[in-house]
């Protein structure tokens, strides 16, 4: 179902339903990810980045 607008739709469907409980919202995305560019495609832009730190495994 890629390329057909799908994820587009669902998040304009989000949007809508929730603009009547709040003016604001706060989406989470992988960064560089297919879904990072169908949101900046509808107007979102990147307001931070978030790191996720781990131990180094040692082998």
């Amino acid at each position: 179902m890629r390329n057909r607008g799908c994820q587009s739709a669902l998040i304009q469907q989000r949007l809508h339903d929730a603009a009547d409980t709040s003016p604001y919202v706060v989406v989470t995305t992988a960064f560089g990810s297919p879904s990072q560019a169908n949101l900046q495609r509808l107007g979102f832009t990147i307001t931070h980045t978030r790191t996720l730190w781990r131990p180094l495994q040692h082998d």
